[in-house]
């Protein structure tokens, strides 16, 4: 029985075998994207490689395709201390006006346990990054949806030379708009970005 559920969940309606994007999870390929004080690349599938960044911008990767997205970020900072991230909407220009509420919760070496609330910032405050390994996993939903207020939901881990600091960030913006992009910041940043769609 359980064999015949597990076959059941990897074929599509037609009874193939069922593609990424059937499963859950589809790797989004932006429109466009555009790299601050580094370089960036993209490959076939979407997954964008970032050296020695300051900030990325991505285009194009929300849309009425898909109603929730996951957005995996992993890699190294310059900083041998961790360096706060933050993300924030674009749609044709990065969205910056004080619309972005969030609470955060993290714990280091160095310091904590701690907590912070922010409302009407200019950003998301979304994690931080070190100089050994460092990985942001955002939750973000329903930014393409005009009549819904975008939430997200962020966990990370950064690993420093001098610090090491993990936590969990959440929040809200306070609009009811469209977003098809986002820009991130995390100090100067060599690694990887993908972003996936989640089945409706």
């Amino acid at each position: 029985m359980g064999r015949a559920r597990d076959l059941a969940n990897i074929l599509s309606s037609s009874g193939n075998v069922a593609l990424d994007s059937e499963l859950g999870l589809s790797l989004i390929t932006p429109t466009s994207f555009t790299v601050t004080g580094g370089s960036g690349t993209i490959s076939s599938t979407g997954k964008i490689s970032l050296t020695s960044a300051t900030a990325v911008k991505v285009n194009g990767c929300f849309s009425s395709s898909y109603d929730n997205y996951k957005i995996i970020i992993a890699g190294t900072n310059t900083s041998t201390s961790v360096a706060g991230c933050s993300i924030k909407f674009v749609k044709n220009t990065v969205e910056s006006s004080s619309n972005y509420f969030y609470t955060y919760i993290y714990a280091g070496n160095s310091a904590g346990p701690s907590r912070s609330y922010a409302g009407s910032a200019a950003q998301w405050s979304s994690g931080a990054m070190g100089d050994y390994f460092s990985s942001n996993i955002y939750e973000i939903v329903e930014p393409f949806v005009s009549a819904s207020r975008t939430n997200y939901y962020s966990n990370y881990t950064a690993v420093a030379s001098t610090n090491n600091e993990m936590g969990i960030v959440n929040g809200f913006h306070v609009t009811t708009d469209s977003y098809d992009g986002f820009s991130w910041s995390g100090g100067t940043f060599t690694g990887s970005l993908s972003i996936y769609g989640y089945r409706k």
